[in-house]
Formats: C-alpha cells, sequence, structure tokens
C-alpha cells in the first residue's frame, strides 16, 4: 500500500488545484526555497491528520487556506495503491471554521481514520513523516523525552491506564471495606435493642388473633339473618316479572296491528313513488327545462335586439361618413380636372411661344442670309468682348480685393450669392416644413399604433367578456331548470298536500313538526326515521285553533292533517340515559328547536334513542325505542325496520325548499352578473366603434402627410443641387488675394489694356451693328430672347402644376380606399342584421314550440296529479289508524316502565343485601358458632382490654429484628468478598507493571539492535542506546553512546552539527524498521549534513525503498542523483505553487 496520487486544492501555497501522481520507489522533490514544496508534506499530514495545526506551521488551521484567492475552502485528496481514498476539507466561515473527513467516500471521524491507518502500520509515533524540526527537535530533547519515544512506540500508556485503573479500584476496594465494618457494628447495637420489642409483639398478635376469631362468630350470627331477607324479596321479584310478561304481551300484539297498517302505508308510498316516478320527473324537468330555454330564448331575443339597434347605428354612422368622402372625392376630382385644365392651357400657351420662338429663329435666320459673315464676325466679337469683359471682371474683381479687401463684388456674383442666399432661405423653410411633416408623421405613427393596441386590447377584451357572458347564460339556464326540477320534487314528494298548505296560513299555526327543528346533517336520516309520519304533524297554540282548521278543512274537502296542541300535550318525562358510548342521546337532546314547542317534540319523538350502528342497538332491544344512523329503526316490542332510504325533501336535512332558495339566490346572482355584463359589453362595442374611426381618420392623414413629405424633400433635393451649381459658378466667377502696390499696378494696366482692347470691338460691333440695324435683325434678337424667358416660366409653373396635381391624386386614392372599405363594412353590418334578424326569427319559433311542449307535459301532469293526491288522503287515514296504536302501545309501555322500574328498585336491595351476604361470608369464613351476638361482644371486650394493658406495642419489631440479623450476616459475607476482590487486584496491579516492562524492554532492545546496525553502516564507527537506570528504566533517560569512524565515543551533546544529525537520522531508522509502514515522507532531513553522509544516507534511503515508497524533499545533488524520480516545484507569478516532473529511470 503505497501513495499514487496526492490531489491540493488551495492548500497553503497551492492556491489552484494541482495533482501529484506518485510511484512505488524512492521520489524526491526539489525547488527553490519558498516555492512550496515543504507543503506537500504538510499535506499528507493535514489530510492523514497526523499531526496539529500548530506542526503544520499554522497558528490554526484555517490558516492553511490559500491567502491569495477568493475561496474559503482548502481541500487535499490522497489515493493509495489499494484503491483506499482519504480526502480532508476546512471551511472558513465568518465566526468559525467546520472540518470534514471522508474515508472512501464516507464522512467518518478523526479517531475511526487513525484506527484505519494504524491497521497499515501508519501511526502517529512511527515517525512516517520526518518535518524539519524533527531531527533538531530529538537533538534538543532531554534524556527523559527521548526515552518517552521508546514508551509511546512500546505502548506503556497502555499499561500505565491499566494499573492507574487497577489501583483506584483497589483504593475504592478498601473504603468499601471501612463503610462495611462501621455498619455491622452500628446494626449490632441496634440488633440488642430489638430483640425486647419482638418479645411484646408476639404477645400482642396473639391477642389479636383472639379478636379475629370473635369478629368472625359476629359475622357469620349476621350472616344468618340476612339470608332469611334474601329468600322473602325473591319471591316478590318474580311475581313483579310474570306482570311485565303480560304487559309485553299487549304491547306484541298491538305493535303487529300497528305494523301490519305500515305495511299498507309503505304499499301506498310504493304507489305514490311510481307515481312520481322517472315519468313523472321527465315530464316536470321537460316543463322547467322548457320554461328556462323559453327565458334564454327571450333573453337572446333582446340581446340580439340591442345589437341590431346599435349594428343600425353603426351603418347609419358609416354611410354618413361614405357620403362625406363622396362629397370629398367630388371635389378633388372638380379640383382635379381644373388642375389638369390649367395644366393644358400651360401646355398650349408654351407650343404657342415655341412656336413663336421657332418663328422668330427662321425669321433671323431670313434676314441673315448673305449676311452669314458679318453675323459670324457680330458673334465672335460679341464672343470676344464677352470674354474680354470677363477677363477684365476678374482682374477688377482682383483690384477689388486687393484695394478693400474682397469687399467689393461684382455684379454677377452679387447675383449669385443674392440667389444662393435666397436658396438658404428656402432650403431652411423647406427643412422647417419637413421637420415638422415628420414630426407631425411620427406624432400620427404613434397615435395610430397607440389606437392599434387599443383595438387589439378592446377586441381581446370583447372577447373573453362575450365568453364570459355566454357562459353567464349558460349557467342561468341550467340553475333555472335545476330550480324547475327541484320544485317538481316538491310537488311530486308532497312535502306540503293541500290541506297543509292551507293550514300553515292561519294564524296560532306555528308549522309542522320537521319544519320547526333543525339537526347535524350526520343525525338527518336517524331523527327523520324516528319521526316516522308525525314529522308532518302541524303544531298549533291551542285545542281551540286546531278544531277550527279541521272545520276548514272539512267545509273545504281539502283532505286531513294531524294537530298537536299545545295546550293540552301531556308528555311523560324522559328517564335516564343508558351509560354506553354507542349511546349518543335521546332524539330530543339531538334537535334545534324552540323550546315553547317541548311539548310538541316529546309527544312525537318520546323516550327514542340515537344508537350508533345496529350492532349496538340490537344488543340493547327491548330496552327502550332506538333508532340507528343509518336509518334502522328498533321498536321496544322487539321488532326491527330497516334498509335502504329514498333521499326526499322531507325530514331535518337539507329539504329542497331551501336548496331551491339557495339555487334563487344564486339565479338573481347571475341575472345582476348577466346585466352588469351586457351594460359593459355595450360600452366596450361603443368605445371600439370611435378608436376604429378615429384610427381611420389617423391612416388619410398619415398618407396625406407623406405625400406632402416627399414633395417637401423633393423640391429641397432640387433647391441643393440648384445651390451647388451656384456655388460653382461663384467659385469660377471669383478670385482672391491680396498683394503688394506691384500687383495692383500690374493688375491696372491689364486693365487699362482690356478698356482699350474693348474700345476697339466695342467699334467694330457698333459699325456692323449699324450695318445690320438697317435689316431689322437686333429687334428680332430681342423678340427670341423674350420668348425664351417666357418659355423657362412656363415651365416652372407647369412643373408647379404637375406637383399639385400628384397630391389631389394621392389625396384622391385615400378618399377612394377609405370609401371602399366603408362600403365593405357597411356589407359586413348588413350581413350582420340579417343575421340578427334570422336569429331573432329562429328564437321565436323555438319559442312557440317550447310553449306547446309546456301545454302538452302541464296536461299529463296534472293527470298525475288528482291520483297522487287520492292516493295521499288514504293515506294520511291508515297513518292516523297506526298514530292510535302508537298511543296505545305507548300506554302499555308506561305501565311496563313502572313495573320495571318497580323490580329496579327491589333488585338494587336484593343488590345490596348480596353484597352484605357476601361481606358477611368473607368476614365469617368458615366460622360455625352457636354463641349469641352478646356472648361475642363479652368476649371481644374482654380481650381488647387485655391489648390496651400492653401500651404502646412496636409490632415491626418481629420484622425489623430478622431483616437486621439477615442484613448483619449479608454485611460479613460482603466483608469476605471484599478481602478476596482486594487480593486480585493487588496482583493485576503486578501483572501490568511486568507486562510494561517487557514491553519496553522489547521495543529498546530491538530498536538499540537496529541502531547498532544502521550507525555502523552510515558512519563506519558504532553505536548503541544507553538507559540511565536499566533495571528501572521509567525513572532514567536514554541517550546516545556512538564512535565515529576513527574518533572517540561521545555522547550526543560532544558530536558535530552533522554527526548529530546522521545520530538522530540513524535513531528515526531503527524506529521505522521497528514499525514498518507502507510509505515515510522526509522534509530536508539532509540539510545539515555534508556531501558524504548525503551519500550514505540517500544509498540507505535507496535501500529500503525497494519494500516502502519514500518522497523525499532535498535540495542536495546526492540525494537527488540516487531517486528514482523527481517532482520539480517553482513558484508562479500569481505566488501560487507549480508542479513539474521530471523521470529518472535506470
Amino acid at each position: 500500500m503505497h501513495i499514487t496520487q496526492l490531489e491540493i486544492d488551495n492548500f497553503k501555497s497551492f492556491g489552484r488545484k494541482t495533482k501529484i501522481p506518485f510511484l512505488p520507489g524512492f521520489t524526491v522533490i526539489s525547488g527553490p526555497n519558498g516555492s512550496g514544496k515543504s507543503n506537500i508534506i504538510d499535506s499528507i499530514l493535514f489530510v492523514l491528520a497526523l499531526s496539529s495545526s500548530r506542526h503544520l506551521r499554522a497558528e490554526k488551521l484555517t490558516d492553511l487556506i490559500n491567502l491569495n484567492t477568493d475561496k474559503n475552502t482548502a481541500e487535499v485528496e490522497i489515493t493509495f495503491s489499494d484503491g483506499t481514498h482519504i480526502r480532508r476539507r476546512i471551511k472558513r466561515t465568518e465566526n468559525t471554521y467546520y472540518n470534514y473527513l471522508y474515508l472512501n467516500g464516507r464522512s467518518c471521524r478523526q479517531g475511526e481514520l487513525l484506527d484505519f491507518l494504524a491497521g497499515h502500520g501508519i501511526v502517529p509515533h512511527g515517525y512516517n513523516v520526518v518535518m524539519q524540526g524533527d531531527i533538531n527537535r530529538i537533538i534538543e530533547m532531554s534524556d527523559n523525552e527521548r526515552r518517552k519515544i521508546i514508551d509511546e512506540i512500546a505502548g506503556v500508556a497502555e499499561f500505565d491506564s491499566k494499573k492507574d485503573m487497577a489501583l483506584s479500584e483497589l483504593s475504592q476496594v478498601r473504603e468499601r471495606m471501612t463503610e462495611e465494618s462501621v455498619h455491622i457494628e452500628e446494626l449490632s447495637v441496634r440488633l440488642t435493642q430489638l430483640e425486647k420489642q419482638k418479645e411484646q409483639a408476639v404477645s400482642y398478635r396473639k391477642l389479636q388473633d383472639e379478636l379475629k376469631y370473635l369478629t368472625m362468630c359476629r359475622s357469620a350470627a349476621r350472616l344468618s339473618a340476612r339470608k332469611k331477607d334474601q329468600d322473602v324479596l325473591l319471591q316478590s321479584i318474580a311475581e313483579e316479572k310474570n306482570q311485565v310478561v303480560q304487559i309485553e304481551a299487549d304491547i306484541s300484539w298491538k305493535s303487529h296491528e300497528r305494523d301490519f297498517i305500515r305495511d299498507e302505508i309503505a304499499e301506498i308510498d310504493q304507489k305514490i313513488t311510481a307515481r312520481t316516478g322517472s315519468e313523472y320527473m321527465a315530464l316536470v324537468t321537460r316543463i322547467a327545462e322548457a320554461k328556462a330555454a323559453i327565458d334564454g330564448f327571450y333573453r337572446s331575443i333582446d340581446r340580439a335586439g340591442r345589437d341590431k339597434e346599435e349594428t343600425n347605428k353603426r351603418l347609419s354612422d358609416v354611410f354618413t361618413d361614405v357620403k362625406r368622402q363622396e362629397e370629398r372625392l367630388q371635389a378633388l376630382d372638380t379640383e382635379m380636372r381644373n388642375l389638369m385644365i390649367d395644366r393644358t392651357n400651360l401646355s398650349m400657351t408654351a407650343s404657342a411661344v415655341q412656336k413663336e420662338f421657332d418663328r422668330i429663329s427662321q425669321a433671323i435666320a431670313q434676314e441673315t442670309k448673305g449676311l452669314e459673315e458679318e453675323e459670324a464676325r457680330l458673334e465672335s466679337l460679341r464672343s470676344e468682348i464677352h470674354k474680354i469683359r470677363e477677363e477684365r471682371g476678374e482682374l477688377l474683381h482682383q483690384q477689388d480685393i486687393l484695394i478693400e479687401r474682397s469687399r467689393m463684388r461684382s455684379a454677377e456674383e452679387d447675383r449669385l450669392t443674392s440667389r444662393i442666399i435666397a436658396i438658404d432661405k428656402d432650403i431652411r423653410e423647406k427643412d422647417e416644413d419637413i421637420a415638422g411633416l415628420n414630426t407631425a408623421l411620427s406624432r400620427l405613427t404613434e397615435e395610430k399604433k397607440e389606437h392599434d393596441r387599443m383595438m387589439a386590447a378592446l377586441d381581446t377584451a370583447l372577447y373573453t367578456k362575450r365568453e364570459e357572458y355566454d357562459r353567464l347564460i349558460r349557467q342561468i339556464r341550467d340553475l333555472k331548470v335545476e330550480i324547475g326540477r327541484k320544485e317538481a320534487q316538491q310537488q311530486a314528494q308532497g312535502r306540503y298536500n293541500r290541506a297543509m298548505e292551507a293550514v300553515l296560513g292561519m294564524d296560532g299555526v306555528y308549522g309542522t313538526i320537521g319544519d320547526l327543528a333543525t339537526c347535524k346533517p350526520e343525525y338527518a336520516n336517524a331523527l327523520t326515521i324516528a319521526a316516522g309520519g308525525k314529522i308532518h304533524f302541524v303544531v298549533v297554540e291551542t285545542d281551540q285553533i286546531a278544531a277550527d282548521a279541521i272545520r276548514y278543512l272539512q267545509e273545504h274537502k281539502l283532505g286531513r292533517v294531524t294537530f298537536l296542541p299545545l295546550n293540552k300535550l301531556r308528555p311523560k318525562p324522559l328517564p335516564s340515559l343508558p351509560p354506553g358510548s354507542d349511546v349518543l342521546g335521546f332524539a330530543l337532546d339531538l334537535l334545534d328547536y324552540d323550546p315553547r314547542f317541548d311539548a310538541a317534540f316529546r309527544v312525537v319523538f318520546g323516550s327514542t334513542m340515537v344508537i350508533d350502528t345496529l350492532d349496538h342497538a340490537r344488543k340493547r332491544i327491548g330496552s327502550s325505542r332506538m333508532v340507528t344512523l343509518d336509518g334502522s329503526l328498533l321498536e321496544q316490542s322487539g321488532t326491527m325496520t330497516g334498509g335502504s332510504i329514498k333521499k326526499d325533501a322531507g325530514g331535518f336535512g337539507t329539504t329542497s325548499v331551501d336548496e331551491v332558495k339557495h339555487l334563487s339566490s344564486q339565479l338573481a346572482a347571475l341575472t345582476a352578473d348577466e346585466q352588469a355584463l351586457s351594460e359593459s359589453l355595450k360600452a366596450d362595442t361603443t368605445e371600439r366603434d370611435s378608436v376604429q374611426s378615429r384610427r381611420l381618420e389617423l391612416e388619410g392623414a398619415i398618407v396625406r402627410a407623406k405625400g406632402q413629405l416627399e414633395s417637401a424633400e423633393s423640391a429641397k433635393v432640387n433647391l441643393l443641387s440648384e445651390k451647388d451649381s451656384l456655388q460653382k459658378q461663384r467659385e469660377a466667377a471669383g478670385g482672391g488675394g491680396g498683394g503688394s502696390s506691384l500687383e495692383l499696378a500690374t493688375v491696372e494696366a491689364a486693365i487699362e489694356e482690356k478698356n482699350q482692347t474693348l474700345a476697339g470691338i466695342q467699334k467694330a460691333i457698333q459699325d456692323i451693328t449699324d450695318h445690320l440695324s438697317e435689316t431689322g435683325i437686333p429687334q428680332l434678337y430681342e423678340q427670341r430672347e423674350e420668348a425664351e424667358r417666357q418659355i423657362t416660366e412656363i415651365q416652372r409653373r407647369l412643373h408647379n402644376k404637375e406637383q399639385e396635381i400628384n397630391e389631389i391624386r394621392l389625396e384622391l386614392g385615400f378618399a377612394q380606399k377609405k370609401v371602399e372599405e366603408e362600403r365593405q363594412q357597411m356589407e359586413r353590418i348588413r350581413e350582420q342584421m340579417k343575421r340578427y334578424e334570422e336569429e331573432i326569427r329562429e328564437c321565436h319559433d323555438e319559442i312557440a314550440k317550447k310553449q306547446q311542449d309546456i301545454k302538452d307535459a302541464e296536461t299529463t301532469v296534472a293527470k298525475f296529479s288528482q291520483e297522487i293526491e287520492d292516493l295521499r288522503s288514504e293515506r294520511s287515514l291508515l297513518s292516523n289508524k297506526a298514530d292510535s296504536f302508537d298511543l296505545e302501545i305507548r300506554e302499555f309501555s308506561g305501565k311496563k316502565d313502572r313495573v320495571l322500574l318497580k323490580i329496579e328498585s327491589m333488585e338494587e336491595k336484593l343488590s345490596a343485601l348480596k353484597s352484605e351476604i357476601a361481606e358477611l361470608v368473607t368476614e365469617a369464613g368458615e366460622c360455625r358458632t352457636d354463641l349469641s351476638e352478646e356472648e361475642i361482644e363479652d368476649r371481644s371486650q374482654k380481650t381488647i382490654v387485655a391489648i390496651e394493658r400492653l401500651g404502646d406495642v412496636n409490632m415491626r419489631a418481629i420484622e425489623e429484628y430478622e431483616q437486621v440479623h439477615a442484613v448483619v450476616a449479608e454485611r460479613m459475607s460482603r466483608v469476605e468478598t471484599l478481602k478476596r476482590e482486594m487480593n486480585d487486584i493487588q496482583e493485576r496491579i503486578e501483572f501490568f507493571s511486568k507486562k510494561k516492562y517487557e514491553a519496553f524492554q522489547d521495543a529498546f532492545t530491538s530498536i538499540d539492535a537496529n541502531f547498532r546496525d544502521i550507525f555502523s553502516r552510515l558512519t563506519m564507527g558504532s553505536g548503541e542506546l544507553r538507559l540511565e537506570n536499566p533495571d528501572d528504566p521509567f525513572t532514567g533517560g536514554l541517550s546516545f553512546a556512538v564512535q565515529p569512524r576513527d574518533k572517540k565515543v561521545h555522547h550526543l551533546s560532544a558530536l558535530s552539527g552533522g554527526e548529530k544529525s546522521l545520530t538522530t537520522l540513524a535513531f528515526i531508522f531503527s524506529i521505522q524498521k521497528y514499525i514498518p509502514a507502507p510509505f515515510y515522507a522526509f522534509d530536508e532531513v539532509d540539510m545539515n549534513l555534508d556531501g558524504s553522509n548525503v551519500v550514505r544516507i540517500a544509498e540507505m534511503i535507496r535501500e529500503l525503498s525497494g519494500t516502502s515508497q519514500f518522497i523525499n524533499i532535498s535540495l542536495r545533488k546526492p540525494m537527488i542523483d540516487s531517486a528514482d524520480r523527481i517532482l520539480g516545484v517553482t513558484i508562479r507569478p500569481d505566488k501560487t505553487s507549480l508542479v513539474t516532473g521530471v523521470s529518472m529511470d535506470d
């Protein structure tokens, strides 16, 4: 097992993650000072937990974290050849730090890791890793400290610990022996005192036994008298039970008759159910659904009508807008025709002027026939004079520049400058127009985008609201159907028949039993079954009100109703509620009703109990009338009724009336929501139309603005082109620069020369002109120039007309597009109106069909209702008859209850008598006596007097005497045991001392032999380890007695520095040989040795590396040369260590 890889991350100088591979044999790590070589050895000590932070050259563990990075952790992982992985990481926090150890990927404690390493020969005291200071530390040790190295290697501390523990045990045993002796002495005194008290207690016990016997005799005499009373009471109970049997027979017959009537009622209920079955409910549901559908159709008609009105209004608005746009189209078309007429007129004028120009040119050509030479001469002179004038103008310009520093301009330059200024003004105006148009266009575009977003948002909102509106309409329709179905159920189930409906509105009539009470849902079935038909009994204030109601029903032939007049009801009191968790309570206690109706509810429910399950109720059958939570009814007579329960509107649970009220409130809320949503849809539609109209206006404005912008930009381009041309002309016409007086004189001379030349040419031109003036040619030239000017002006006006026509065409295109879009919108609106009209017509047709369907269904329902009413009347008669039987049964039950109470009272007396007899039997035991109670009492008094004479007696003295005697015997035995235990401990102490000596001698002898051999090989001399006190080595120290080659024997303190280091290394090699390990690491242990000694140490390490791995940090050449391979360490610019490897194979 050797190290194969060491991975260091942010540990000391290794700021970057570094993986260092290791091979078996001898490896040397070398590099400049401060490069971090020793930190590699520190990382091995750190990850294997073989040393504290101080030995790792750090005040605390967190100092091992590299300070040049922003990481707050340091981590080292070592891998061995057998696959073992050990990783250690420290993490620094704001207030503390955390230390983590992992062995083969599993978190472990430091002790576990050290135990694992010890199994492979890697121990802290085995000198597997030797640091720079370890050599000096051993050299500077005292002899006693050096001996303790052998102590630690030999494991002396273990024997010392065991011996100390044995001595501690010996001290404890001696203390316990002393305590036991003191206790025995104290107990002996107490034993003498208890012996006298024991004799007095024995006498007292005999008198008490006599008194106990007399008490048993008294109980035996009383027992005989109580048995006679028991026989008389048993005979009375038997007679009363016979009477109960007779009453139960009467109750059974009455119950049989009542149950027979109830069977008939059940058959009538089945007939009513059959009449109110699926066919009847289907008719009722059909009516309710048809009514709901009709209501929905009317709503649809109303909505379609509103939508149609809104659509018609939109159509009118669009139509008006179309008319307005058509009028604008006509106006634009008229304006377009006028502009085209103007353009045609200008074109005709231009054509006429061009013809005049051509005519004048032809006339000039005719007039100049035969005068071509003079004409050519005249043109040549004019060109020449023009040229000379230009040259003179340039000279004059130069003269002006020289004289007035360019303040004077020629007439041509003034004209060009004036035109350029005018063009600049036009360009600025066009820029302002373009900027304004761009701003307006941006504003219009943004406004249009905003309206697009508004349109999208409004369309989304309208879609969502229409979906919500349709959902509300469906919910309203479904709720109406459900309400109709629930109302039909009420009618079919006969919650209130005609007779009951007639009396419930009278004064003094409070309502039915079912209406006047409520209960928790879990009790509803049980309480409804317990009430039975009486749930429809009507509670009235007085019997007079009941009589008036009955007469009213008779007169109008409305049927029958059972009344409960509060002033005449006399209910029986409730018995005690029997114990048991299965009994939930009396039915009355589980109802919530007005206390003034208490008598009515007591008559209806009586002493009926509510039991949780049928099995529990069966165990109590016959004791009382009971009903279970699942609706099973058990009469006191023993009859049982149960089975499935049909859920209807009757009872104390949630009724269909309540459901109808709840559904109606929901319908009202949904209707309000539907109306509010309808108004919101209307408002959103109006807003959307307004936004759409504005959006169309913005589109037209954007098109017009774009046309104006294009025209303005085109005009600006033309102006810029003209300005550029004029600037070039002005630059060509102008000149600049200043000169001296000589230059001015030269220019003036040239000007004078030009003036003379011009005068000669002008005279020649005048001669030719005078000659030509006789022919009329000059006037023709003037006419042609005027015609040319008119043509230019007409072309300018034609260009302006073309721009105006283009703008009108753009506006016409937009207006025509808008008219077309609005006409298409009108067609869509007309189609929408047709769909609304079709929807309204279809709704009216469906309403007619549904109304006819309702009429047919109601006719069939009326037929069913009459049959149901007849059956209910028959059922009411039978129910009254059954109620009379119930009344008789209750009377018999009351009589039975009274007899049972009497029996219960006698049985309680019998039970008490039996308890007394049982107690007397226990008290008398087997005692039989002929003594009278007076004789027994006399003897008892005499015994009591004798007891009193004894006075206070310690009855515990007997038991306490025996206890103290036993304790004394036990403690005597315990003293003997402690003596044997003390002898055993003394033998163990001697054994540990002997083993400690033997272990030390074994380690010392082996290490001394190793030292002799290794020191001899390293120095060619001799040496040994010497104990200061060989007989008792633990009282003295350990020293070195060495004789280097050709020298005397010396102790360590007399040697040179190199010899001390060599001796210490021999000692370390001796320890390593005694405790072999798979690897060793040395940190510059050769730094104090001369070259020859370094060679010997290197050879020694190389020899030992055949069986163990050696990692040595060294800067010495002999050590490096002897290594199998070298690892180089250097420092990076960022102050972190870098490892490089150089392989050295044989």
